[in-house]
């Protein structure tokens, strides 16, 4: 993802929900991204579950 917003970009640790939270600031705008784990799982169990 740096490379294609072309910006460093901060992880934080784990949260709560497992998730890894990571912020970046580029073009004058605070970009901020939530990943997901999802293991044993597959593309069609994330859709769905963002789909809730």
């Amino acid at each position: 993802m740096e490379k294609k917003l072309n910006t460093p970009l901060h992880t934080f640790t784990k949260g709560r929900d497992g998730g890894i939270d990571i912020r970046g600031y580029a073009d004058d705008q605070n970009t901020i991204m939530q990943v997901k784990h999802y293991p044993k799982s597959n593309a069609s169990k994330l859709i769905s579950d963002l789909e809730k």
